[in-house]
């Protein structure tokens, strides 16, 4: 399992490799909200990734989320989920942000631009395309192609 972040200015992408459990997730969380956090985020979820998570771990970071959320109150998150059962818990991760009253907007997308559109951008930032973004503080990413 890991968790490959690539960061712009305004724009934090999070890339799931492998399946990850319930604490991996709350690690990559409180490393993201301990800096200054980017007010757009896109989680890409291949299959298969969130085989190890249940009901209890995805409350468990709804609540771990609304504890942490300051400074991204008009920020937007964007989980792009390659199969039905990651688009489902993708969904129910939405709801539980709507109920618990947390005031970041959450959304689920089978694509990168269906995500891309909804957070109101043409494309991914040219510095991830051409390698130039920050992965885990370092410069030279791997480039993510929006045409999965």
């Amino acid at each position: 399992m890991s968790i490959t972040t690539f960061c712009t200015t305004d724009l934090t992408v999070k890339r799931l490799e492998g399946t990850v459990i319930c604490e991996d997730v709350l690690q990559e969380l409180g490393l993201f909200y301990q800096g200054v956090p980017t007010k757009d985020v896109i989680w890409i979820v291949p299959q298969g990734a969130l085989l190890q998570l249940n009901g209890g771990d995805l409350r468990r970071i709804a609540d771990f989320v609304k504890g942490i959320v300051q400074g991204r109150e008009e920020g937007k998150t964007a989980i792009v989920a390659e199969s039905t059962l990651e688009f489902g818990f993708g969904r129910i991760l939405n709801n539980l942000g709507e109920a618990k009253g947390i005031p970041v907007s959450t959304k689920t997308f089978r694509s990168i631009p269906e995500a891309l559109e909804w957070l109101g951008r043409a494309a991914l930032p040219v510095e991830l395309n051409n390698e130039q973004g920050t992965l885990a503080g370092e410069v030279g990413a791997s480039p993510i192609s929006a045409a999965r």
